[in-house]
């Protein structure tokens, strides 16, 4: 299922209550369930969920930023020279307003 998917890909180990779910059987699990209480195990589950849309998150933000820096990577040297060039003029010009303002 979807966070399997999600452990697998981030290479991420499973939470300490899926680790203990898997090492037992079904009527152990549920046995271990009723001692530790439906309610905190089932806020652990939703906190796990909460974890992983926001490692899914951050993940999309890293592939979304790694992206842009290649398509960076890819202007080349004339862009980067007009850039320059404006950035130089700007520069210019604030120098103008201020000598103009008596700063």
């Amino acid at each position: 299922d979807e966070p399997d998917v999600l452990l697998a890909s981030e290479g991420a180990e499973p939470f300490l209550w899926e680790q203990i779910a898997a090492s037992l059987d079904a009527v152990e699990e549920q046995e271990v369930r009723r001692v530790v209480g439906e309610s905190i195990i089932g806020a652990c589950e939703d906190i796990y969920a909460e974890v992983r849309a926001l490692r899914l998150i951050a993940f999309e933000a890293t592939e979304a930023t790694d992206e842009v820096t290649s398509r960076k990577e890819s202007v080349g040297p004339p862009a980067l020279g007009l850039l320059a060039l404006e950035v130089k003029q700007l520069v210019e010009y604030l120098r103008a307003r201020a000598r103009a303002a008596g700063v």
